[in-house]
């Protein structure tokens, strides 16, 4: 036994050796609950001098969940003591927070409480080993998810300032028991997972023990499954991004145009990454259902909305808006917006956080002089427009359903008055002159944000 552990032991520090010299900058901070996995990782980082030489430090959370939450704190600090690594505790509170679950609350609170102690660069080092990798990407399965969810638990990822890393995704179960009976560490071992009312604690009892007998290798495969959807998510990832070029309009809405005809998949990451050209997270499931069938499928004169994170997303003919819930993003008319407001041709003009400029064209005879009187207002209903000298007026609503403007960002565009005639419509949020009359022949308008 003493041999196989050994050599278990070293493969562990392979592991760990190999992951340093593909990542050899940053400061290492340690995830430390005291539990076996987390004890090995310590252990086998203690021993690496390339791994003290980055100010190795353990953390340990305090959910403050179970009774006997001060002792594994205690416990914590010991064995980082006796391993010569420093330890700091953390106390946070699980029953206060508005995440659904209490394991989602626990892991919400301890990742808040990992990026305290990292700088941009730093790496906050897990412990999860090949058989966590497996049980994840079974759970993925039964809960449904796609290629992203089955892809599990990447070896690196974001944890802003700083980055969590995995060393140890591809050490087996035996690896893990060898090197803790090698290193002669004690550990402790919570409760939660002897409750077969949390899904991994189910999972690894009850499902696991008769697939693992029947296939002794599941473990590992799973492994390479999540591998294979990563490289797979990867690939849609870019095509949607490539694909979203092309249908994302300069207004930020998404053309829907033979929606039909793409790969579900490819569907759903488009979806997800117009989200995030949003500022928004990504789609579950279920919001991903009702958007093809509530505003997708819906009749062609239908203008449905769905209520979606901080907002909504709304269909106008063949394209997708999002519309922010405080009405940013061309959407609605801001509260109290300080309109009408009166200004000169040639000389700026604020309107809240906006300002209209007009400047005269080189070299081209103006219509109107400068420091001619204007009027900006809203829409009120009825309005016409002419659009060119030999043209008659026309109504301004028909005029803005050509050019494909939905009826909620209507009431948002300004429109700017000579006398009694309308001259001009402007977007604030883009800025641009949506429609001008010969009136301004010569002028240039444009508004900034402040």
């Amino acid at each position: 036994m003493g041999a196989v552990a050994g050599l278990a032991l070293v493969n562990i520090e392979d592991h760990l050796s190999q992951f340093l010299a593909r990542h050899p900058d940053g400061r290492l901070r340690v995830g430390f609950s005291g539990g076996r996995d987390s004890t090995v990782l310590l252990a086998a980082l203690a021993r690496l001098p390339q791994a003290r030489a980055r100010d190795l430090l353990a953390v340990h959370v305090n959910h403050g969940l179970h009774a006997e939450a001060a002792q594994w704190a205690a416990h914590a600090l010991a064995i980082a003591g006796q391993l010569g690594v420093r330890c700091e505790v953390d106390r946070v509170q699980v029953l206060e927070r508005t995440e659904v679950g209490l394991e989602a609350k626990a892991r919400a609170a301890r990742r808040e409480a990992y990026s305290h102690h990292l700088d941009p660069g730093d790496w906050m080092l897990l412990a999860h080993h090949q058989r966590d990798q497996a049980e994840t990407v079974m759970l993925r399965l039964l809960a449904g998810a796609g290629p992203r969810g089955l892809a599990a638990m990447a070896e690196v990822s974001e944890l802003p300032p700083g980055r969590i890393g995995r060393p140890l995704l591809q050490a087996t179960d035996a690896q893990m028991q060898a090197s803790i009976e090698a290193a002669e560490l004690p550990w402790v071992e919570d409760p939660a997972n002897a409750d077969h009312q949390h899904e991994r604690s189910w999972l690894r009892a009850s499902i696991m023990p008769p697939l693992r007998q029947r296939k002794p290798s599941i473990d590992q495969h799973l492994a390479r499954l999540a591998d294979w959807q990563r490289e797979l998510s990867a690939g849609l990832s870019r095509q949607a991004a490539a694909l979203l070029i092309e249908r994302r309009d300069a207004n930020g809405s998404l053309r829907l145009e033979n929606w039909a005809a793409l790969p579900e998949p490819l569907r759903f990451e488009l979806l997800c990454a117009w989200l995030a050209s949003h500022g928004q997270p990504r789609a579950g499931r279920v919001l991903f259902e009702r958007f093809e069938i509530e505003l997708v499928a819906a009749r062609g004169d239908a203008e449905p909305s769905l209520q979606c994170h901080g907002g909504w997303l709304r269909r106008y003919r063949q394209h997708a808006f999002w519309m922010s819930a405080d009405g940013s993003g061309a959407q609605r008319p801001e509260p109290g917006a300080p309109l009408p407001a009166y200004g000169r041709l040639g000389a700026p003009l604020v309107v809240a956080e906006h300002q209209l400029l007009s400047q005269s064209e080189p070299g081209c005879s103006a219509a109107l002089p400068t420091g001619t009187a204007f009027r900006i207002d809203l829409r009120r209903g009825g309005e016409r427009l002419r659009p060119a000298h030999d043209r008659p007026t026309r109504g301004l609503k028909t005029l803005l359903q050509e050019q494909g403007i939905p009826p909620w960002q209507r009431q948002r565009l300004w429109l700017l008055w000579t006398g009694n005639e309308l001259a001009a419509v402007l977007d604030p949020d883009s800025g641009s002159v949506l429609l001008q009359t010969p009136r301004l022949q010569g002028w240039r308008l444009r508004i900034v944000r402040r």
